[in-house]
């Protein structure tokens, strides 16, 4: 049955049923534990074939849908968007506040994490080559009259036909988590994996710009998974590239792009090639971790990073600078289109990731450079009000913050449903963290007796615990469809719905060779007791990199390996 949002923003929190049922859970598993010993030995493999059977016979949670809020009128005359902050309400905004649908949303300024670049084959640069790709702001003086069909069929464009999922952004955090100093390493991972979502600022900035989403063209559909409490999110993937502009035009986009990040003049565009910067932000009290695409930064900053040998402090959002192109306005009706929707989603795209300024050439219809513009993101609201564009920065965040909280309230829900794959997942995730730091903690007392000196390396996961990783291949994978509202002023509604376990990962073209990225945990093949031709096991967990969740369970065991105290 749909929902109406206002109602669930207003509803009471449902955190302390669920405190409930972590102490109850907590009582339960000390009970359990020595019965949990005995069943272990006769586990392993055929435990893994009985789990999947066991799951793939459960039927899909049936799907849950609620409306968007309606953006109230009068709230474009709220100026809160200056803030990334704090918000500091004035008295007669505090009464205002009791009529509207939705409290004030808060959106805390990005702190970048990392980054990585594609380069121009599309392999992936980490660590210290992580700015191979960045590229400096360089304005040719004779911009004007450019075109930007220049060299067209010189472009060398990305294989779209794959779906690259969240794997740029995950690969980049566990080289970065890799590198942390040892110390203060599993801090900063506890850090990582309390988010509460990671995905790309593409697929935040659809969620906020939901609200005012009208006709056929506005819909999207995201694929939705919950892992170890992380939501993961990422765009459907179509094989044909929507038709948002044709090809020419958004090669206009790259060719502009082109043109002011090569100080030594233009060279073919290649879409390969991208610097991505990884954040942590929060939206409304929910951790968010995003990777966005950065265009250029600022002279200066480039010419600072080329000098480092080593690259170690991460670049400050603040020097980010986003190109875009859109046709000069030459009508009133076409200056009110520009801010009312090219605006709104130039102001999000860039807010989200913390990119203060915009660069935007403007071009006539036959895609030639007519001039150019500057706009500070944080400038944009306002003045999009002044030109009528009536939408509001804060029912944006608003409602990205509401689809969010819907999200994790029913992915987290349907995980206390005993009936659900979710569920089951769930719980064989955290089983085989248990077992497997019973199974570190066993060799640690048993090298300790021993006398060994000697490795204190990290160690790899065990055959049985790859093997039973393999095994969650069909984890629940959930699609989020969005479909806008008819006209304005009325709602919009989502619908979550639980994919079928079968057919998942035929139906996609995922890369498995990672972009190239080299790490021991993808070497790492459970040695199997029959031949070498033996088939090589899932690469992915739903659409995430088996990779990523080898290592969330190899962090997991070392983090319960520290909190619990060794018997030295």
């Amino acid at each position: 049955m749909p929902l109406h949002l206002t109602s669930l923003l207003n509803s009471a929190p449902v955190s302390p049923k669920h405190s409930q049922t972590q102490s109850g859970k907590e009582e339960d598993s000390n009970e359990t534990q020595h019965k949990k010993k005995k069943k272990k030995e006769q586990q392993q493999q055929p435990h893994n074939e009985h789990f999947l059977q066991s799951v793939n016979a459960l039927e899909p949670t049936p799907p849950t849908s609620f409306q968007l809020p309606i953006p109230t009128p009068h709230t474009h005359h709220h100026h809160h968007h200056h803030h990334h902050h704090h918000h500091h309400h004035h008295h007669h905004q505090q009464q205002h506040q009791q009529q509207r649908t939705h409290a004030a949303a808060v959106y805390q300024r990005p702190v970048p994490v990392t980054s990585f670049s594609y380069d121009h084959l599309r392999r992936i640069h980490t660590g210290k080559h992580q700015q191979h790709s960045l590229r400096p702001l360089y304005i040719p003086p004779d911009i004007q009259g450019f075109n930007l069909a220049h060299q067209i069929e010189q472009a060398t464009l990305r294989d779209e036909s794959i779906d690259e999922a969240l794997d740029g952004l995950l690969i980049s955090l566990v080289d970065f988590l890799d590198n942390v100093d040892p110390k203060e390493r599993l801090d900063v991972c506890r850090g990582v994996l309390s988010a509460g979502v990671m995905t790309w600022r593409g697929v935040l900035t659809q969620l906020c710009g939901s609200v005012y989403e009208t006709g056929q063209g506005g819909g999207w559909m995201k694929e939705v998974m919950m892992v170890d409490g992380v939501v993961y999110m990422i765009n459907e993937h179509k094989l044909n590239d929507e038709g948002g502009g044709s090809d020419q035009q958004s090669y206009y986009g790259h060719s502009y792009e082109a043109l002011l990040t090569n100080p030594a003049g233009f060279i073919p565009v290649n879409t390969n090639q991208q610097w991505v910067a990884v954040v942590k932000a929060n939206l409304n009290h929910t951790r968010l971790i995003l990777g966005g695409e950065v265009d250029c930064v600022d002279p200066d900053t480039f010419h600072r990073v080329q000098q480092q040998q080593q690259h170690l402090e991460p670049i400050q959002p603040d020097r980010f600078v986003e190109i875009k192109t859109c046709i000069a306005p030459a009508s009133d009706r076409e200056r009110y289109t520009l801010h009312r929707y090219k605006m709104l989603k130039f102001w999000l795209q860039s807010y989200l990731l913390g990119v203060p300024k915009i660069h935007v050439g403007m071009r006539d219809r036959s895609g030639v450079i007519v001039g150019a513009q500057e706009y500070s993101t944080l400038s944009i609201p306002a003045m999009a009000r002044q030109a009528g564009g009536r939408w509001s920065s804060e029912a944006c965040l608003a409602g990205g913050a509401a689809i969010v909280q819907f999200l994790a309230d029913r992915l987290a829900r349907a995980g206390r449903l005993e009936s659900s794959r979710q569920a089951r997942f769930d719980a064989r995730f955290k089983d085989i963290v248990a077992q497997e730091a019973a199974l570190r903690r066993h060799q640690q007392q048993q090298q300790q007796q021993q006398k060994q000196q000697g490795e204190s390396r990290d160690p790899l996961l065990s055959d049985t615990c790859l093997a039973q990783i393999d095994a969650l291949a069909t984890w629940p994978v959930y699609t989020l469809v969005f479909r806008p509202a008819h006209a304005a002023g009325q709602p919009g509604s989502l619908e979550l719905a639980e994919r079928g376990p079968h057919g998942y990962l035929d139906s996609h073209r995922f890369d498995d060779a990672l972009f190239g990225f080299q790490h021991p945990l993808l070497l790492h093949r459970p040695a199997s007791s029959s031949s070498s031709s033996s088939p090589i096991p899932p690469q992915r967990v739903g659409f995430i990199p088996a990779l990523w969740i080898r290592y969330l369970v190899k962090t997991r065991v070392l983090i319960a390996l520290q909190t619990i105290p060794s018997s030295s």
